[in-house]
């Protein structure tokens, strides 16, 4: 949906992502953004702006991790400048888009460089004691649900360790 209309209450801005024609990387960045998710109710001033910006750097870099973009980078430009790491750079930036009140949208680019997704190249799992790998008779392949080439997924990986502990549990 795009923004509401620009008012003298609040600065109004508009998110674009790039760089990515992957559906389900574009979703999981859009539900880890703050600038995506609360668009449609824009803060009272350019300062809320950048702080969301300053926020989303690491969410959405986390977002690619977890789809394994573990190479990946994100860059969040507001009204064409990098979002500063610095307070004193935000401080700056966020008084410049105060000249978009109650004109234009701010025009945010969140963009993304998901370079190559890590695949599963093996899946061995050995004994934390003696380290030798377990036979396929103790713990059958199934139960880790990874095979080599699917997508390096952090969730998947995590959710296999947790169905390996819990056949060790059981």
């Amino acid at each position: 949906d795009p923004p509401e209309a620009a008012s003298v209450d609040a600065i109004v801005y508009d998110v674009d992502f790039e760089g990515t024609d992957d559906k389900d990387l574009l979703q999981a960045l859009r539900d880890a953004s703050t600038l995506y998710r609360l668009r449609q109710d824009p803060p009272p001033d350019g300062e809320g702006v950048i702080r969301r910006a300053e926020v989303d750097g690491p969410r959405l870099t986390d977002a690619l991790w977890g789809a394994g973009y573990y190479n990946g980078t994100v860059s969040i430009l507001v009204d064409g400048v990098p979002v500063a790491a610095s307070r004193e750079g935000a401080s700056r930036s966020s008084g410049r888009l105060e000249l978009y009140r109650r004109r234009a949208p701010v025009p945010i680019r969140v963009v993304v460089n998901a370079s190559t997704q890590f695949t599963i190249r093996n899946v061995v799992v050995r004994n934390s004691v003696t380290r030798v790998p377990f036979d396929e008779t103790i713990l059958p392949p199934y139960i880790a649900r990874l095979r080599v080439g699917d997508p390096a997924r952090s969730a998947s990986i995590l959710a296999a360790e947790a169905r390996i502990v819990d056949h060790f549990r059981g």
